[in-house]
């Protein structure tokens, strides 16, 4: 028996319910519910688009890879140096 996918089924639960399920589960207040459920959007985005940019590495040359690379590197310090990240 295939174990059940509990990331899809909370994928597909409506907005309330996803934070009413945060609330119980880490024991937090509405406000601190929606800013996790907040954060844990953005970082699937995130990582969606790693995801994708790496699917799509075998049409990007090594040398274009690294300046990529590079420039992440450069958001990344810039961003870090006004207290932000790339989250925000």
């Amino acid at each position: 028996m295939k174990p059940k996918n509990y990331w899809s089924v909370f994928s597909k639960m409506p907005y309330d319910a996803k934070i009413f399920t945060i609330e119980q589960a880490l024991n937090v207040n509405k406000v601190d519910a929606e800013e996790i459920l907040q954060k844990v959007e953005q970082e699937l985005k995130r990582q969606e688009s790693l995801l994708s940019l790496t699917q799509q590495k075998s049409y990007i040359s090594n040398t274009e890879a690294k300046e990529i690379e590079k420039i992440l590197q450069e958001i990344r310090k810039s961003l870090k140096a006004s207290g932000k990240s790339l989250l925000d």
